[in-house]
């Protein structure tokens, strides 16, 4: 008898701790589907990526992309939540859980996939520079004694410090107070991906931008590293593919100017 009900318990046991596991492996992804709605990072200074308009509305070809995802996902482009982040808040946003994922101008890097894992890249920005009108500064080499502002937790940061090591860096948390520090002519230069500078030179015509990129940056979809994402990882990976296939991605950049 105690042998019997010793034989059950142990089934029972393999039985939830089976279940516990399927659980934990669907758990990003699942909760997303309970919940119906996505929690998504993203940036209110970014443009033509992220911004607020004159009329207080968050536009811009990563907010295009996060609602497709909601729209494939949940059937509705609307059941998006969007919290704000900076390039120095977006991997605590991510490994402390308070958003289901980041779209949010973020290059896959080496070094930032110890801490999270990405999706398959959505756009190939390049790290260019933007100089004054009037400036003499015509190449990377020209950086050196000079003044130049990145923003923090970027790739540009450490890109600037690899290339240029003799420039005078001014860092700054985000790209509305990095590109007004630049507009106040407080440094000689700033340097961040192409794709935010051609936002910047929409508004303010007449600043350069140096042809040269000094990298390649793709941007990916960063979220939880972890078995708890990994569902979450391949349906994100499938959907992009669709819009890779389908146009919309074309679409998206084509609308927001980008190349």
């Amino acid at each position: 008898m105690y042998k019997k009900i010793s034989f059950l318990l142990f089934l029972l046991l393999i039985f939830v701790t089976g279940c516990a596991n399927q659980e934990k492996k669907t758990d990003v992804y699942n909760t997303i589907i309970k919940r119906d709605k996505i929690i998504v990072g993203t940036q209110y200074e970014a443009k033509p990526f992220g911004f607020v308009d004159k009329d207080g509305k968050l536009k811009g070809a990563d907010i295009d992309i996060a609602r497709e995802l909601a729209k494939r996902i949940l059937g509705d482009e609307n059941k998006v939540e969007f919290k704000q982040v900076t390039p120095s808040t977006r991997i605590q946003a991510i490994t402390t859980g308070d958003v289901d994922f980041v779209v949010a101008t973020m290059s896959i890097t080496p070094q930032r996939m110890v801490v999270v894992d990405f999706s398959q890249p959505y756009y190939v920005a390049g790290q260019a520079i933007l100089v004054p009108p009037k400036s003499n500064i015509n190449s990377l080499n020209d950086l050196n004694n000079k003044n130049v502002i990145v923003v923090l937790g970027t790739t540009g940061e450490r890109s600037l410090r690899y290339f240029a090591p003799g420039a005078i860096m001014q860092g700054y948390r985000n790209y509305a107070d990095a590109f007004s520090a630049f507009k106040s002519k407080k440094s000689d230069a700033l340097t961040t991906d192409d794709s935010l500078i051609i936002g910047f030179i929409m508004d303010n015509p007449g600043y350069k931008l140096l042809p040269k990129r000094i990298t390649q940056e793709p941007y990916g979809i960063a979220f939880k590293k972890s078995e708890d994402a990994s569902i979450l990882k391949n349906n994100l990976n499938r959907i992009l593919d669709d819009m890779r296939t389908d146009g919309f991605l074309s679409k998206t950049k084509k609308k927001w100017g980008l190349h």
